[in-house]
């Protein structure tokens, strides 16, 4: 038998999982030859990963994962100094975030990290309802002593569509009522987070920005409860464990418990919808009372939030359904009622709220928006690799890999659970229709901006996705650790593969926009320092000259936050600057910013090396320096540092 007829017979004998593994390989190889074409970072680090556990998939010989707990790595003393040292080093972390207010020390994600690691140890205890009561409790805590180190830097919110929303929310406050309908088109008619936030400000007498925390923010982290129980239909104990520590340290999720928008509440709300279509195949009417709530909720909180729910519940039912026709060895797949029963209330609600609600000035329905949306985007934007390849230097590029690192090894746990599920020993009609929907929302997230199409948002897919591919990932992590043939050397390869995986996570700029550990030279900082929301105080108070900035300090900070009229955001163009009071940030010296439209722009030393020899500096103080044209110079208004 020559060689390529022994590779033939061996590839026909080849099992699911194994077949599976192939095509793995051959789709990693694809996405990392993609390179040579359009150099991305995604596309660098997610097909190499792909392929590695495609190859780890093949390499198995048999399920290296238990069924159920077979090995704890603490015994009881050590549990105890496990926990004594979480909470130790949860107040270090509250101290680190305290004492610096304008930035996090590197220090306190080294933290960070560490207290990840001690609670994956403790994730495999022996099983006990107080030690999971314990473990559930301080994972809460590190999961809003995360939120609120970044929520509570600066006075300011955190992010950019936040100051928007905060707009409405002031104003139903104000007024104890919803503005008229000529006002804050588009929020208006999706008002569920902006209603709770005034709320919860009227009844516990607090600040719009606390109560803005504490009425989504801390309701997202509580949200990993349901989380977990989610997670225990699917999975052992310590896995079920592992599932909220991946989703809380995870970048995505910590993005939108700290920028809080609907996003937020809607994410929280999707968690519950989610543990409650898999709960059980038969509801009672409470069951079913609670679920209309929350779609109703859903509904009226976030337009995306919807679609990835409606998208996530056809995905699952279709796989399902496909489960009836297709022999995959195991029982007939499960009743399909709930889900059917989910999918068709939710069109009903979606098609019949966006087809009648107005979504733009002129009264058009948000139905009517997504449809010209996508149809302008297909026609204007639609093509093979047609999104403008990002052109970095040898150093950034190393920088970049950096900040989806986190990502990918997610990505790269994700698979590996996905191969361990499709075992014999493993296989059930639910953990395939999970992976499936898992599989489907991240084809939508990841492919359509490979051809151009962005408008659907990716980085909000995300943390949707991840709360579904959270149990894959801890079903990888499970497979890897226990290749590891020693007890010492287990908890080795623990401590260092999740502590490399929430630094990564925890320092990415998709959640780390107010201090980044590296990336700065390309990363804007989404963070506002409490000295430059007094600058634009200052400018729109005393400059006589009409106003320009930066286009997300314009806009969100001297417009939507200081009441300015007049804000020009061209910032490229050093000439139009010259008849304007500009309002400049010394972050610009290391970060960039964005101009007009959205270009991202690094202005660097030489910007307002020029603008000062040209125009004049009334106000600094060493963060914001604000130029007016000399004939525009204020009478008695300098600064108290200019």
């Amino acid at each position: 038998m020559n060689p390529i007829e022994r590779i033939v017979r061996q590839i026909g004998h080849l099992s699911l999982h194994k077949w599976m593994a192939v095509l793995g390989l051959a789709l990693g190889a694809w996405a990392t030859a993609l390179n040579l074409l359009y150099v991305n970072e995604y596309l660098l680090l997610l097909g190499p990963v792909l392929i590695m556990a495609s190859v780890f998939a093949l390499r198995q010989r048999s399920s290296t994962v238990p069924a159920a707990d077979s090995f704890s790595s603490l015994n009881v003393r050590g549990a105890m100094l496990a926990q004594a040292a979480v909470w130790l080093l949860l107040g270090i972390m509250v101290l680190l975030a305290h004492s610096h207010a304008v930035e996090r020390p590197l220090a306190f994600f080294v933290v960070a990290a560490v207290v990840v690691v001690l609670l994956a140890l403790r994730a495999f205890e022996a099983p006990s309802r107080a030690g999971t009561a314990a473990y559930l409790l301080q994972l809460l805590v590190f999961s809003l002593v995360l939120s609120a180190s970044v929520f509570y830097l600066t006075s300011g919110l955190p992010g950019s569509d936040a100051w928007g929303h905060q707009l409405l929310i002031d104003a139903i406050g104000q007024r104890s009522h919803l503005p008229p309908t000529s006002e804050y088109f588009g929020y208006r008619f999706y008002p569920l987070m902006h209603m709770a936030v005034a709320m919860a400000q009227k009844v516990l007498a607090v600040s719009s920005k606390t109560a803005l925390f504490l009425a989504v923010s801390v309701p997202l982290t509580l949200s990993t409860l349901a989380v977990y129980a989610f997670a225990r239909r699917y999975l052992s104990h310590s896995a079920a464990r592992l599932v909220p520590l991946l989703l809380v340290a995870s970048s995505y999720f910590m993005q939108w418990g700290t920028q809080v928008i609907p996003t937020s509440m809607g994410l929280a709300i999707f968690v519950v919808l989610m543990m409650l279509l898999t709960r059980t195949d038969r509801w009672t009417t409470a069951d079913f009372t609670l679920w209309l709530l929350l779609i109703a909720a859903l509904v009226a909180c976030h337009e995306v939030s919807v679609f990835i729910f409606f998208s996530a519940v056809a995905f699952m039912l279709a796989f399902h359904m496909l489960l009836r026709h297709v022999p995959f060895g195991f029982a007939t797949a499960s009743s399909t009622r709930v889900q059917k029963t989910a999918l068709f209330i939710s069109v009903m609600l979606v098609v019949t709220y966006w087809s009648t609600v107005p979504y733009a000035v002129d009264g058009t329905p948000f139905f009517d928006v997504v449809l010209t949306t996508l149809r302008n985007s297909i026609q204007g934007q639609a093509g093979f690799l047609a999104r403008t390849e990002v052109v970095l230097t040898a150093g950034e590029w190393m920088q970049a890999l950096l900040t989806v690192g986190g990502f990918a090894a997610f990505y790269g746990l994700v698979a590996v659970g996905f191969f361990v599920w499709l075992r014999p020993e493993h296989r059930t009609p639910r953990k395939l229709a999970l992976a499936d929907t898992v599989i489907a929302l991240t084809a939508i997230a990841l492919v359509f901006p490979l051809f151009g199409l962005r408008n659907i948002l990716p980085h909000r897919w995300f943390a949707f996705i991840w709360v579904l591919a959270a149990l894959p990932a801890s079903q990888g992590l499970l497979a890897l650790w226990e290749r590891v043939p020693h007890g010492r050397l287990k908890t080795a390869g623990v401590a260092a593969c999740v502590g490399i995986l929430a630094f990564f996570m925890v320092t990415a700029p998709i959640a780390n926009t107010d201090s980044p550990v590296y990336a700065r030279s390309f990363t804007q900082r989404m963070c506002f320092y409490d000295s430059e929301l007094q600058a634009a105080s200052w400018a729109v108070n005393h400059a006589s000259a009409p106003l320009a900035a930066d286009l997300q300090f314009g806009i969100r900070i001297l417009r939507d936050h200081s009441g300015a009229v007049d804000v020009s955001t061209n910032v490229m163009d050093e000439d139009a600057l010259l008849s304007r009071s500009y309002v400049w940030r010394s972050t610009t010296l290391e970060q960039p910013v964005q101009s007009q439209s959205g270009v991202m722009f690094a202005p660097g030393p030489g910007h307002v090396l020029r603008l000062e020899s040209a125009q004049a500096v009334v106000y600094a103080d060493g963060t914001c320096e604000v130029f007016v044209p000399a004939r525009e110079l204020p009478e008695g208004n300098s600064s108290d540092a200019a």
